[in-house]
């Protein structure tokens, strides 16, 4: 099957993920917003020790589109920094896409596209190679790899 599987559920759908996961284990799956991880109840939160859980199954990316939705804070939104990093470690770059909500501007307004961007260009902190796997490698090897 030459097709990759965006899930966008949240916390209560985890349970149901591993069980599709184990049923169809060849299938690549991408986390999308790492099922709506935000800033709150942290550093152990329920969902983000969930998530963190499945990077288990390696067909599992984490897609890290919950920078901005999820935080309490303004650009550079700080509070998820934190989350981010261990979405990253938990999965390692090499399963993580970056992501920018684009078009962002029409219903987001905390950040523009370009702060989006910098996120993960600037504010993280992300090495160099880690920047090329989540911004370019891949999600061009998941998604155009065949």
């Amino acid at each position: 099957m030459d097709a990759v599987i965006c899930a966008h559920i949240n916390e209560v759908f985890l349970e149901n993920l591993v069980r599709l996961v184990n049923e169809f284990s060849p299938v690549p799956l991408v986390l999308d917003h790492s099922a709506y991880l935000n800033a709150s109840g942290l550093p152990e939160s329920s969902r983000l020790n969930s998530v963190c859980g499945l990077a288990q199954h390696k067909n599992i990316c984490a897609k890290l589109t919950f920078c901005v939705t999820g935080s309490e804070q303004a650009y550079p939104f700080t509070d998820t920094h934190g989350v981010i990093r261990r979405v990253i470690s938990a999965y390692t770059p090499e399963r993580c896409i970056g992501g920018v909500d684009f078009p962002c501007e029409p219903w987001l307004k905390k950040a523009s596209y370009q702060e989006h961007l910098q996120m993960f260009t600037e504010e993280l902190g992300l090495s160099a190679n880690e920047k090329t796997a989540i911004l370019s490698e891949t999600p061009l090897e998941l998604w155009f790899s065949s």
